[in-house]
């Protein structure tokens, strides 16, 4: 026989030489990724585990200045100076307070039959009550000088708190909360 005859669907190769090699390849590429892991630890080990002790250290002085924050709580001014604010913001109020808006709003309510005597405007958290006294020709008077105050809108929960018998008529006290229009620019 001349040839060799190989029956085989597929030809034999050898194939234990590149195997070697490619194990052998592989082999060495792990024993050389380890030695660098190796060293890359005796590298940053200390710097990284320095760095985790500073971070740990700026943790702990950052919750105890949020404690001493929580701790600590704005100190109450004194009550004298607490008075005098007050009294800053009531000259304020009274201030801004619309003498001629007010009146102007009275005169357009005011029926033929009541007299003004007093007006006493008192602001207190930015609303206005208003005390009002007038003399009326009689109690009809009186009760449609509260009906005619309630139709303008400007005037709400206006109430007579006091009436009384005079000679010269009928007069009464009323208290009510004025809200003025707002403001134009």
């Amino acid at each position: 026989m001349k040839g060799r005859l190989n029956l085989a669907s597929r030809p034999f190769r050898n194939e234990a030489l590149p195997n070697l090699l490619f194990v052998a390849g592989l082999s060495l590429a792990l024993a050389l990724s380890a030695w660098h892991v190796r060293h890359l630890r005796a590298l940053l080990g200390d710097t990284s585990s320095a760095l985790q002790q500073q971070v740990r250290a700026h943790e702990a002085e950052l919750l105890s200045l949020r404690e001493q924050v929580r701790a600590q709580r704005a100190p109450a001014p004194a009550s004298g100076m607490l008075a005098e604010w007050r009294a800053v913001k009531d000259l304020i109020d009274r201030r801004t307070f619309s003498w001629t808006l007010l009146l102007s709003r009275l005169e357009a309510a005011l029926p033929p039959g009541i007299r003004l005597i007093a007006i006493a405007p008192r602001v207190q958290a930015g609303r206005i009550e208003l005390e009002l006294t007038a003399a009326a020709r009689s109690r009809e008077d009186g009760f449609e000088f509260v009906r005619a105050l309630q139709e303008q809108g400007n005037f709400k929960n206006v109430y007579p708190a006091l009436m009384d018998t005079t000679p010269r008529g009928e007069e009464f006290n009323f208290a009510m909360v004025y809200s003025p229009p707002e403001a134009r620019p």
